[in-house]
This record gives structure tokens, C-alpha cells and sequence, in this order.
């Protein structure tokens, strides 16, 4: 409301907060005595006096404002859970939204919110549980974004579509010493989530845990 940064921004004072309605409705049904659930839901959200950047390409200041009308999400979020051993789970879910807001009384699809996005996770215990593994796949569909590029005639462009897996796994080597290791962006994918922002490619993570607490009963018990 009140920030300013000489020559770049000014406050608004007559800023006033966020305020948003939302409800979901679903169901969950299990099939199989309980190895396969299936769970459905839709959900819906208004959001008013949203906040939005301002931006004077005359004067080169920018500033933050309210919107007029409300902004609108609603879609459908169906998951899966499945147990086809009692070592191994996997758990899928997708998600249709449709993310609306208005922008100069116009009502256009929101930015960073894609239309289609998905996951997949495969959990599996090995060696009576001392060794347990993740295994995920997320999708995240095409999305708009903001252009900021005064100098070419269109606003908004199109992110494309990603694909990102990830590999995790612990083991208790001993009742009180833990490893893990994890790796990230599996496919070493080239993605944004935000116009000109690079995201990390392909990440390699490990360690260990000591308790000291079990390493302790341990000695003592011994």
C-alpha cells in the first residue's frame, strides 16, 4: 500500500485485501477389500479485488492495483490409490482446471495455472522395510504467462508442457543410522515455470541420519 521505490514504484494506498469463497464436493470409493481407491472431486473457487502489477511504459513506474471483477477456478481432481502387494503402493492422480481472470474487463485465462496436470508415484519397501524407494513422474500441461516485453506488440505467451521424474530412497543400515539419496529432474528437462526464469536440471542428492537416540538405547542395551 505504501512502498515506494524512487524512479521504479509506487504504493497504492487504496489497496484493499483478497478475499475468495471456495466449496469441493467428491467421492471415494474402494474396490477390491480395499487395494484399489478411486477418489473424484470437483471443486470451484471465486477470488475478488485480486492484486495485480501495474506497469506505465511512458513514465516507467510500476505500481499494484485491485481488480474490478472476480477471478474464477473450478475443474475436476480424480486419484488412485492402489496396494497390489502390501510392500508396494501407487498413488496417480489428474486435474482438469479451468482458471479464469479479468483483465481490463476481459475475461482471460490465468497465468502460471495449467490446464492438464498429472502425477504418478510408485512406493515399494524392500528387506522387511529397511529399504523403502519412491519412484515419481509429474506432468504439468501448457500454460500462459505475462510476456513483459515492451518492445514486441503481443502480451502473454505460452509455456510449453513438461515432464519432470524423481527417484528417492532410505535405508536403516542400522537401527539409528539412516542413508538417502534422491535425484531430481531425472530426464534433465528443459522447462519454466515463469517467462525467463531457468529451473535446474538434473540433481543428485545423499546423506545420512543418525539418531542419537537409538544409537544410545543401543550401546546401553548392549
Amino acid at each position: 500500500q505504501f512502498g515506494f521505490v524512487p524512479d521504479r514504484f509506487d504504493g497504492n494506498p487504496n489497496l484493499v485485501p483478497e478475499t475468495s469463497t471456495s466449496w469441493d464436493v467428491g467421492i471415494e470409493q474402494a474396490l477390491f477389500d480395499g487395494a484399489l481407491v478411486v477418489d473424484v472431486t470437483y471443486f470451484n473457487a471465486n477470488l475478488e479485488n485480486e492484486i495485480f502489477g501495474t506497469f506505465d511504459f511512458v513514465t516507467f513506474r510500476s505500481s499494484v492495483a485491485n481488480e474490478d471483477d472476480e477471478s474464477t477456478r473450478e475443474g475436476i481432481e480424480v486419484s488412485l490409490t492402489a496396494k497390489p502387494t502390501p510392500d508396494v503402493t501407487i498413488k496417480g492422480s489428474y486435474t482438469y482446471l479451468r482458471a479464469r481472470e479479468v483483465r481490463n474487463n476481459v475475461s482471460v485465462v490465468e497465468v502460471r495455472r495449467p490446464k492438464h496436470s498429472a502425477s504418478l508415484d510408485v512406493f515399494a519397501k524392500f528387506y522387511d522395510g529397511r529399504l523403502r524407494t519412491n519412484l515419481g513422474i509429474v506432468y504439468n500441461g501448457k500454460m500462459e504467462d505475462l510476456e513483459f516485453v515492451a518492445a514486441t506488440p503481443q502480451t502473454r505467451v505460452t509455456l510449453g508442457d513438461y515432464v519432470l521424474g524423481r527417484l528417492s530412497a532410505e535405508y536403516d543400515i542400522t537401527d539409528g543410522i539412516t542413508w538417502f539419496g534422491r535425484m531430481e529432474n531425472l530426464f534433465n528437462s528443459n522447462y519454466q515455470e515463469v517467462l525467463f526464469f531457468e529451473t535446474p536440471g538434473f540433481a543428485a542428492y545423499t546423506g545420512f541420519r543418525i539418531d542419537l537416540g537409538q544409537l544410545t538405547g543401543a550401546v546401553n542395551g548392549g
